[in-house]
């Protein structure tokens, strides 16, 4: 996960040089690729860490914190940007994706083992003995 955080984060900081449509673009996509593993990563833990009946619970508290990290990384950008002008956004980005990787070193010992493991959910319930003739 780290590893993931760190691709994202230089990405945007290398988006905060220049602000030309193809320098924003070509630095966008290298913060993007790691951005999709990133959250494939968040799924996998998610996914291993709870039983079966409480994964809509736990997705519904992992969206939440996404949707609370973007707010509040819109509110800052807002506030940068009329401050420093558009490369403000950026540097708000980048300030996000270093607090993330930051989390990610710090909890890594917290982070579920999946390497030699099935990331399925913890099931909930036994096999049921059926009767056959």
């Amino acid at each position: 996960m780290a590893r993931r955080m760190a691709i994202v984060l230089v990405g945007l900081l290398v988006t905060t040089l220049f602000l030309n449509v193809w320098w924003v673009s070509g630095s966008l996509l290298i913060a993007g690729i790691g951005v999709a593993p990133a959250f494939a990563v968040i799924s996998a833990m998610t996914t291993a860490s709870v039983k079966f009946s409480d994964t809509a619970e736990a997705f519904g508290w992992v969206n939440t914190g996404q949707l609370i990290g973007a707010a509040a990384g819109s509110a800052f950008a807002g506030f940068l940007i009329d401050g420093m002008g558009p490369s403000g956004a950026y540097w708000t980005a980048a300030a996000f994706a270093a607090a993330g990787l930051v989390v990610c070193v710090v909890f890594v010992r917290g982070f579920p083992d999946l390497r030699f493991r099935d990331p399925s959910p913890i099931p909930d319930t036994e096999p049921v003995g059926t009767i056959t003739s």
